[in-house]
């Protein structure tokens, strides 16, 4: 399972920005579950603080119920362990 995401990456929590493979967690605004996401068709020109939109796949989808809490409009952070380095929302949800 996939999902086309808008996220905004925090300059203050991260060095380096992102690209094809990054494996952070989300954690849906209002609970406590991590899930394992990779992201994937990250643009080449995204900067720190400011929105792009990327693909993501749900790494533990098969495995994991909680993934179901990632609907469309879904918003969430991007976790690095405890540390927020991010945040975003859910624009569609891809099979």
């Amino acid at each position: 399972m996939k999902a086309k995401v808008q996220v905004i990456l925090f300059s203050k929590a991260r060095k380096y920005l992102i690209s094809e493979g990054y494996r952070p967690h989300f954690k849906v605004i209002g609970n406590e579950v991590y899930l394992g996401v990779s992201f994937r068709e990250v643009p080449l020109n995204i900067e720190f603080n400011l929105k792009f939109e990327c693909m993501v796949e749900f790494i533990y989808y098969k495995t994991v119920s909680e993934y179901s809490l990632l609907t469309p409009e879904t918003k969430f952070k991007i976790m690095e362990g405890a540390n927020i380095v991010g945040e975003g929302k859910i624009l569609d949800l891809i099979k």
